[in-house]
């Protein structure tokens, strides 16, 4: 998430890594991280948020304009499909390739 969360977008909740196992991992082997929410950070985010809401509602939609665009950016169809078309374009042009070469074409 810090990929496009920050504190123009949002109100940041700490956090910190935590061991975990995978949930579908019979033997609960510690193999991961998971992060735990700091409570109180939370807690003093809702608390942020509500006051920005109730003192200042043209800021908080600002940030909410601006949330909706950052992730516009970030994973709306067409960002991913940008990001996306240059990998897909390399593996059909190395599977066309590897028939070619298959065929002796």
């Amino acid at each position: 998430m810090s990929d496009y969360i920050d504190d123009q977008v949002a109100f940041v909740v700490d956090s910190w890594a935590e061991a975990a196992t995978w949930p579908h991992d019979p033997r609960n082997a510690f193999r991961t991280c998971r992060q735990q929410v700091d409570w109180c950070s939370l807690r003093a985010a809702y608390l942020q948020a509500w006051t920005l809401y109730r003192e200042q509602p043209d800021r908080y939609r600002q940030m909410g304009d601006r949330a909706i665009e950052r992730m516009r950016g970030y994973c709306s169809r067409q960002a991913v499909i940008a990001r996306l078309e240059p990998f897909l374009s390399q593996v059909i042009q190395r599977e066309h390739s590897s028939a070619l070469e298959g065929t002796g074409a």
